[in-house]
């Protein structure tokens, strides 16, 4: 049961991972010292590689600029870059 909770603890509270359906959104506050750290998904066939960074200023996918913040996970087969922005902790 412990190990529920914090799963939960570090994926949503730390990461602000928000899936919805097809529907995946990050609000991540990391720790200072953590600067970056990344999450790897599997949709079907597809792979999604989510990086978590203080470094960046807005939340991009494969390149391109995400308009509202999130993206829409499809069993497309093929692998996704996505980079989303932190807050310190």
């Amino acid at each position: 049961m412990h190990a529920a909770w914090l799963y939960i603890t570090i994926l949503e509270c730390l990461l602000g991972f928000d899936r919805r359906g097809q529907k995946l959104r990050f609000s991540p506050h990391l720790p200072e010292e953590w600067g970056e750290c990344s999450i790897q998904l599997t949709v079907g066939a597809a792979t999604w590689h989510a990086a978590l960074s203080t470094a960046e200023t807005e939340a991009t996918l494969d390149g391109e600029a995400v308009k509202d913040g999130s993206v829409t996970l499809t069993d497309d087969g093929r692998i996704h870059q996505l980079r989303f922005p932190a807050d310190n902790a």
